[in-house]
């Protein structure tokens, strides 16, 4: 039994929308308690410029990301392709993301938690959107 359904990639699978839901969850919980518990591991300024910045950022990031997995087939066929190459991608990704957590921690952990937010009520989106096309 795979960890992972088959048929995760396409955009109207139930599986795959959960999938997705769960990691964006889990995604908000984890930011979400670096903002409550920020005094612990980071400090985040609460200013009006940053936390514009922040929701600004994580908007575009969050409906960029689901709009890109979800809608274009390119993008989809890149991570279906290869582990190795996802591997990759993904460990330079968790890499830049610690890098940028190092030097600005407290715009990261905002905008992160408004891009995982953003990004939930987007793949619902998209998943009724194909759903009804198939």
């Amino acid at each position: 039994m795979a960890a992972l359904p088959d048929d995760r990639t396409a955009p109207g699978s139930v599986d795959g929308t959960l999938v997705d839901l769960g990691w964006m969850v889990t995604g908000v919980l984890v930011f979400g308690s670096l903002v409550v518990f920020e005094p612990l591991f980071v400090s985040v300024d609460p200013t009006p410029a940053t936390v514009a910045g922040s929701a600004l950022a994580g908007v575009v990031v969050g409906t960029a990301v689901v709009v890109l997995s979800v809608e274009s087939e390119r993008a989809r066929s890149f991570w279906a392709e290869s582990g190795r190459r996802r591997f990759v991608v993904l460990f330079a990704f968790i890499m830049g993301m610690q890098a940028v957590f190092r030097l600005f921690p407290g715009l990261t952990v905002l905008s992160a938690l408004v891009a995982f937010l953003v990004a939930i009520p987007a793949r619902l989106v998209s998943y009724y959107r194909h759903r009804d096309r198939q």
